[in-house]
Parts: structure tokens; sequence; C-alpha cells
């Protein structure tokens, strides 16, 4: 029998929570039950994180005791929630929302905002992690001086080369889980009112400050490998490994210098640079390049994935996804222009560089938001110095609204 949705009242900010039920055995069907709630009354949630992951190949979960197919990343995360004696109380929207309802999307987008400022804590399901990323994440929450690198280098009594080998395998594990690449979490991340629980099978972990760290070892690496290529490093990899293998070793050292130049960049720069005690930015053109690395699945998601941190251009441009990609285009780019004075958009977006997939009846002043094909979007790649400036106290608007394009519904 298919799980049937009671509709809900959007004027009362209703919401469903997903209540898990006990289980001691883990290989169990996961078992749970949805309620209506409204956000205008006090309600004790979390506020469930992830990516979703493949939707074609799903796994059975029981709700109000209908069989439903969930994603096989979220059935894990489900899996990893349920306690032995006492039910669990969730909000996630692969459940919670009808997803096929466009317009109970079109109500429920706009107070995700709400739901996640206000949940109880959010959680981040990281997905399946290396053993080496999670060595690295216990090594830091151990630790809360030295460096990752001489850790191992000292504890394992292993070679500066195999040392720097095995700091480059645990930090891109770490960078490579899918949850920081996902648009959606972005938002989910930074409207939490409390430091985001991480979680992986059954532990949980705080991020903290491990990428911050993690930054600074890549460079000090970094910096090791190039003093190795000099001369008196040199002498030093010949004494170990003798003068017939010096070739190999600086080889080996030139593939990782590049491996930890990639590494800064896989880093997610917002959780680097946004601290907690950064004011919240809201501007979404900022919004969109800070997140120009992250993807979804859905191209209108591009912009309705950051609504939740930016108010104003959701009361303006409310999320609709009966509405084409052009229109959204055209109201995002009217929106940043307008409402936002940011000139710079265009540049960074589109004036430097095109796109192959870029939508040709777009007006030459409307940014393509959408375009999703990585070799336009890695071009857009923001340099650090860019983050650290959108970080800093937000400026004034200075509207020029007398002077944005005017949009029509009649494109």
């Amino acid at each position: 029998m298919p799980l049937s949705y009671n509709k809900l009242d959007p004027s009362a900010k209703q919401i469903r929570l997903l209540t898990i039920f006990p289980d001691e055995n883990d290989e169990n069907l996961v078992r749970a039950s949805l309620h209506a709630v409204s956000l205008n009354n006090a309600c004790d949630f979390e506020a469930l994180s992830y990516v979703w992951g493949d939707t074609s190949v799903t796994v059975d979960i029981s709700v109000d005791d209908c069989i439903i197919g969930v994603t096989a990343n979220l059935h894990a995360f489900l899996r990893g929630l349920r306690q032995p004696d006492s039910e669990r109380t969730v909000w996630v929207d692969y459940v919670c929302i009808n997803q096929n309802d466009i317009s109970e999307r079109n109500s429920q987008v706009p107070l995700m905002c709400q739901i996640y400022s206000t949940a109880t804590s959010v959680i981040a399901w990281l997905g399946d992690l290396k053993p080496e990323a999670l060595e690295l994440i216990e090594w830091y929450h151990a630790n809360q001086d030295g460096d990752y690198y001489n850790s191992i280098y000292d504890s394992k009594g292993l070679h500066v080369l195999e040392a720097i080998a095995l700091f480059c395998l645990s930090a891109n594990a770490l960078c490579a889980a899918q949850y920081w690449r996902r648009l959606w979490t972005f938002q989910e991340w930074h409207l939490s009112r409390h430091a985001v629980v991480c979680m992986h099978g059954k532990t949980t972990f705080t991020i903290g400050n491990i990428f911050k760290r993690l930054n600074t070892d890549i460079v000090v690496v970094r910096l090791l490998a190039n003093w190795l290529t000099s001369s008196q490093g040199a002498s030093i990899i010949a004494d170990t490994y003798g003068t017939e293998d010096l070739y190999n070793a600086s080889r080996f050292l030139f593939e990782r210098q590049q491996e930890l130049d990639s590494l800064v960049i896989k880093i997610p720069r917002d959780i680097l640079l946004l601290n907690p005690d950064t004011p919240r930015l809201s501007r979404l053109g900022d919004l969109l390049l800070l997140t120009v690395d992250r993807h979804c699945s859905n191209q209108l998601d591009n912009v309705y994935a950051l609504y939740g941190l930016s108010p104003a251009a959701r009361e303006i441009y409310p999320p609709d996804y009966r509405k084409t990609i052009s229109q959204v285009n055209h109201e995002t780019t009217s929106f940043v222009l307008g409402h936002e004075a940011n000139i710079r958009i265009l540049k960074d977006f589109d004036f430097c560089f095109s796109s192959s997939n870029r939508n040709d009846s777009l007006p030459s002043w409307v940014v393509d938001f959408t375009a999703t094909d990585p070799e336009h979007r890695a071009k857009m790649q923001p340099n650090l110095d860019f983050y650290k400036a959108v970080a800093m106290d937000e400026v004034p608007w200075k509207p020029i609204q007398d002077h944005a394009p005017i949009i029509t519904d009649n494109m």
C-alpha cells in the first residue's frame, strides 16, 4: 500500500516530522511514522543533512505501516540514527515532504530556514568515509595541538615520503566526501544554531576547526615537499633510498605537490573561513559565488537551495518549481543587480567565461546561474581572497531598483 500524505496547512507553517521507532536489532526493517506539527509552536526534533545519492537504487522502510523506498544513503543514515530503546524524531526532506506534490514543495522550501535554525540539532551524515579519514578526525579531536603529519611520521616510524603519502591519503579521504559537494547541505550546515553533529555509522563527532587545522597542515607539508626537492633535501632522500632512486623520489614528490595543491581546492572553503562568530551571509550574489563548486540534481535548486540564507530573495521571488529555468535566471539576475547592487556578479559568472551549456535564449545581461558543466563551473572557482572578503561584516545594500531590468511573466 503506497504512503498517503495528508495535506499540510501552509498558513500555519505546518511540516511533517518522522518518528523512528527503536529496535535492538540493527538488521531489522526501519519502522517509523509521520505526524504534522506547526512551526508556530515549540517542538523538539533533529534536522537531517545528507546527500540523497542514487534515487534509482532504493531500500525499503516502513512508514505508518506502508512500505516505501528510500535511497541507500538515507537508509544507512536512518539505521544509524535508530536507537535500541527510545524513539527519535527527525525532519528529513525525502520523506517529510511529498516530493510528487509541486505545490507542497513550493510551500515547504521557504520553511527550511526555520526548520534548520530551530531544530534542537542538525545532524550531518557524511556517507561512507574511508578508515584513513576517520583516523584523521579522531587524531584531531584527541590532539588540540600539533599537526597530523608529524604524528604519523613519529608514531608509525615512517620515512618522510611515506608519511607525506599517508597524510595526502587521509586528507583526500575526508575532503572527498560527497556531502561537501552537495548544494543543499551548504545552507543546512550554516542555518544550524549549534555546532553541526557529524555522523558515520553509529559514531558522532564535530568537525569544529578540523578543516582549519588541516589547511595549515597542508601548507606545512607542501613547504616540506618543496624543500625535499632542493639540494639539501635531495641529499636526505639519497641517503635513505640511494642515489639510483633519487629520480623516482623526486617524481613522487612532484606528484604529491600536485595532490596537495588539489587538496586546498577540495577543502570546503565555506566551513574553512566562515566560523560561527562570522555574521551570516545573506546576499544572494555572494552565496551563489561561494557555492559555485557544489551541485544539485534540479537546476532550479542552484538558486532555491540558498533561499534559506537569503530571506530578501525568498520574499520577492518565492520558490516555484513550475517556473522555467530561464525565468528563474531572469529573476535572480534582476535581484542581484537591482536589490544588491552587485554588478561584480556579471564578471564572476559570465562575462569572462563562456559555457557550452548556456541557454542561448537568455538575454546577454542575464546570468546563467544554472550552468552545470564542470569545466565552466571550475573556471568560476573563487579565490580564497574573495572568500575572506565576503566573510567579513556585510556592507549595507545600495539599491539601484530604478535601473534594474524589468521582469515580466511574458518572456
